[in-house]
């Protein structure tokens, strides 16, 4: 029924939708499974932290570059480029009989996942005009994506090989690199500008970063990333360690994300009732909860309900960082701005795995539970400040242009 209406009103808009869909798909399938498919190849814990970080090294730095090029040669155009990445990468996984060939197709999917996504967000994010609802509805499909794509690789790993995971996820982005052929740049997504300055737009970026909004949102896609990342790569180590199979794994993952699903269509209603600062808050420590619990817990269905308690805040938290971004930014900085975004989920994701793999190593793997827990409830504490701060100064600016 919603395809059926978007298709009627905006194609473009679908192909954008099916293409966060195709992307999350992809990669929700082949995330948890690295950091086993690494424990296979007989990789030491700290090894494997190396392995599942690397994905993360080269898109922490081109994350503010891409966005810029994005914006100056054309959003699609950047958008099909890291779709062919997906495919490649797609290709070296499939010929990753040891480590360093693993190293080289997590080094290529990180450039082409994040192009993907980053491009796909500014697009969404592009105009202020029913900005809620748009973005409720593409965490929608993207959360569809993120359902079925871990039921699928733990399916398949553990009835047949990783290869074969390996492989839908190639067939996968096939699809994506068609999706994206659908799409075509507009002048809603063209701008006049077409110089690329580099240095110039880490200097937008450092000037983004002095609203203290913008902070708040790249603070609160850091922490929901990390929790999210630790979810599909360390987590099923951890399950895998108290003799959980594979699919029963993927079924966990994939609960954390349809439980996303059932709260993203009456996300426009919790903005509305209680706002960006309340809703941070208690979502925050819902979804520490997983943090905190799962060293502690050893029972299936346990795991069952904190995963789904626990999820049902991180998908809240996910289109929250994004709407946050559109309300403290223009259009013109879009591009920078999700790059900054992108490049806070990349850090996640690179620091992610080196602590859990050096508090693994020499201590065991559920004080890096714990011990992540702790210091993202810090940062928790430190972005509703944050936001409090710049919505006590845009009060301030506003009285005072009233008073004159």
């Amino acid at each position: 029924m919603l395809l059926k209406k978007l298709s009627k009103s905006d194609n473009m808009w679908l192909y954008i939708l099916l293409s966060g869909l195709f992307y999350w798909l992809a990669h929700s399938l082949t995330r948890p499974i690295i950091a086993l498919y690494a424990q296979s190849l007989d990789i030491s814990e700290v090894n494997i932290g190396f392995v599942v970080g690397i994905y993360a090294v080269l898109p922490f730095f081109l994350a503010i570059p891409g966005g810029g090029i994005a914006d100056a040669i054309g959003r699609v155009k950047v958008l099909r480029i890291g779709a062919l990445l997906m495919f490649i990468s797609g290709l070296l996984y499939m010929s990753a009989f040891n480590i360093y060939l693993l190293i080289i197709a997590q080094i290529v999917a990180g450039i082409g996942q994040m192009t993907v996504w980053l491009v796909i967000q500014v697009l969404v994010t592009a105009g202020k005009q029913n900005q809620p609802q748009r973005i409720a509805s593409f965490s929608v499909y993207n959360a569809v994506g993120q359902t079925i794509g871990p039921l699928i690789g733990g399916f398949l790993s553990e009835k047949y090989n990783m290869t074969l995971s390996f492989g839908v996820y190639t067939f996968i982005s096939f699809l994506l690199i068609l999706m994206v052929y659908q799409l075509k740049e507009t002048k809603l997504y063209n701008l006049s500008d077409k110089k690329i300055n580099i240095k110039k737009m880490y200097a937008n970026s450092g000037r983004l970063l002095k609203n203290k909004g913008v902070v708040a949102a790249l603070l609160c896609t850091f922490i929901v990333l990390y929790i999210i990342d630790v979810r599909m790569t360390f987590l099923p180590i951890y399950l895998q360690e108290i003799n959980f199979s594979p699919f029963k794994i993927g079924i966990l993952i994939s609960i954390g994300a349809f439980s996303a699903f059932l709260v993203k269509p009456i996300y426009p209603a919790l903005i509305e009732k209680l706002g960006y600062k309340v809703l941070l808050a208690v979502t925050f420590i819902s979804s520490l909860s997983l943090l905190f619990v799962t060293p502690f817990l050893t029972h299936y269905f346990g795991f069952v309900l904190l995963i789904l308690f626990s999820g049902v805040a991180l998908g809240i938290n996910q289109p929250l960082s994004l709407s946050l971004i559109s309300e403290n930014t223009d259009e013109n900085e879009r591009g920078i701005a999700v790059g900054l975004r992108l490049m806070s989920n990349r850090l996640a994701q690179l620091i992610d795995p080196l602590l859990f793999g050096i508090v693994t190593l020499y201590i065991s793997i559920k004080a890096a539970f714990l011990l992540t827990g702790v210091l993202l409830f810090i940062l928790s504490l430190l972005t509703v400040v944050f936001l409090e701060t710049e919505k006590r100064k845009e009060k301030k600016v506003n009285f005072q242009k009233t008073a004159l």
